[in-house]
């Protein structure tokens, strides 16, 4: 970068900083303290990042399909995590989730895996599978709100 600027400007790109985007909003921010209402502003820790997933988790009501009783009641960590990764780098906003499930489920009953390929027992060939589709409905809608 810096010899591409040199071919530019000359000498006085040595003069100048070069940073990633990242860095740079960083350096901002950094400097700009004051407006943050902090002294010092920095990244969470993954540490940091694990406890406040649990603190979460601690805080969904007794009946949130997330929250365990037993076994690792913390599974969810890893998933919910992923998903907040996803969010941010999508640009998800909750609201997008929310209506994706909604879409999901008015077509359920349309979708491959919940239709006979082949007839078997009871059942013909493009029959639903409603038992199956059921179960993912309740699934869904017990994912509770966004």
């Amino acid at each position: 970068m810096r010899r591409r600027l040199i071919s530019f400007i000359g000498p006085d790109a040595y003069k100048v900083n070069i940073s990633t985007f990242h860095a740079f909003c960083n350096d901002i921010i950094q400097e700009n303290l004051f407006l943050f209402d902090k002294t010092a502003l920095d990244a969470v820790s993954e540490l940091e990042r694990i406890a406040l997933l649990k603190d979460l988790i601690d805080k969904f009501p007794k009946d949130h399909p997330l929250k365990r009783y037993r076994g690792d009641v913390y599974f969810e960590t890893k998933n919910l995590k992923s998903l907040f990764s996803i969010m941010k780098r999508e640009g998800w906003t909750p609201a997008f989730v929310s209506r994706k499930i909604d879409d999901y489920l008015q077509d359920i009953e349309m979708r491959d895996e919940f239709i006979y390929k082949r007839a078997s027992g009871n059942f013909k060939a493009g029959d639903k599978k409603q038992d199956k589709i059921n179960d993912e409905k309740n699934r869904m809608e017990n994912s509770g709100p966004l």
